[in-house]
């Protein structure tokens, strides 16, 4: 039986959002979860767009998706290879670290730094990005994806790994649903819900692209969407490098927020949907800021997912 005592540790984020003059907001955004610096800074950018009816330069948004999907590939790598450490597979453990570095590699030449912070910006892009240099990425991701295709067909012959992942930390669609779970914990039950999709933002709507599912719920099936994801995430990149329009990359628009307004911005993280929630006071400045983070929703899935499990495959559910 596990009770987690969620919202133990307190940071106070949002009330720093009150206390920070607004050129800093997209930094604090930045920060609010490590691994996810590029999802957070655009659901930030959007709702800030929205207030000031900011219109993207298409570059900036072509060069955004491109980013985010980078991050996508980053966190994939990594939960895929730790799942196969943690069920005892270090060499799929040690290649999925691996093929994570390589992709991290790439956002430090990018933006400047491996995750990919102080690039987007209310408007567009803080800075562009050559084309040579999306070049070189569009050429070392058809590698990689041959890389991480050898390495599935080996871990797919694993018997001990798939024992490992099927039937363990099982949930079902009606207790996702009941929870409010998004991301990856409701496509391995079906749920197809995902922001880019349903709410089309930046470059999405100009390409083709799945949601993977499954219908088991159980780690194997986590692993799988996760799996998927890693060839919808390179085939979009691809397409967005292939297609890349020429142009600015920022519209600093008037600066100008509306007074007693609220937005809503979204973006699809790699665990999930993140949503900013703005609002303006009489004085037209942001006098609140909501941030709600995929965790939020899904981590009381968790307690249910672990009981009657064994204590080892923990960090297998988690």
């Amino acid at each position: 039986h596990l009770d987690a005592q969620l919202g133990y540790v307190h940071k106070g984020t949002e009330k720093l959002f009150e206390h920070l003059p607004a050129t800093e907001h997209l930094r604090l955004a930045e920060h609010v979860s490590g691994d996810s610096s590029v999802a957070h800074a655009l659901a930030y950018a959007h709702a800030q767009e929205s207030l000031q009816g900011i219109a993207v330069p298409k570059r900036a948004e072509y060069l955004r998706l491109v980013l985010a999907e980078l991050e996508r590939l980053v966190n994939h790598f990594n939960d895929i290879g730790f799942i196969m450490f943690d069920a005892a597979f270090a060499f799929g453990g040690a290649n999925g670290t691996r093929l994570r570095e390589r992709i991290m590699q790439h956002c430090e030449l990018l933006s400047g730094n491996r995750y990919m912070r102080g690039m987007v910006a209310v408007g567009g892009l803080t800075q562009d990005i050559s084309n040579y240099d999306l070049s070189v990425l569009s050429s070392d991701l058809e590698k990689i994806e041959k890389d991480f295709t050898e390495l599935m067909s080996i871990a797919e012959e694993s018997i001990t790994l798939a024992n490992r992942l099927r039937a363990t930390g099982k949930i079902t669609l009606r207790l996702a649903t009941d929870y409010g779970a998004i991301g990856i914990p409701l496509r391995a039950v079906g749920g197809r819900k995902d922001a880019r999709k349903d709410h089309p933002y930046d470059a999405y709507a100009n390409f083709d692209f799945d949601i993977p599912t499954e219908d088991s719920g159980d780690v194997y099936a986590r692993f799988m969407i996760r799996v998927r994801e890693v060839y919808e995430s390179i085939g979009l990149i691809t397409q967005a490098i292939a297609t890349m329009p020429g142009g600015a990359i920022m519209n600093n628009g008037s600066g100008v927020l509306p007074a007693h307004a609220t937005a809503i911005g979204v973006s699809e993280g790699w665990r999930g949907n993140i949503v900013y929630v703005l609002s303006t006071n009489n004085n037209a400045a942001i006098d609140r800021v909501k941030v709600r983070d995929t965790s939020f929703l899904n981590w009381p899935v968790v307690l249910h997912a672990v009981l009657g499990e064994m204590v080892p495959d923990f960090p297998l559910i988690n």
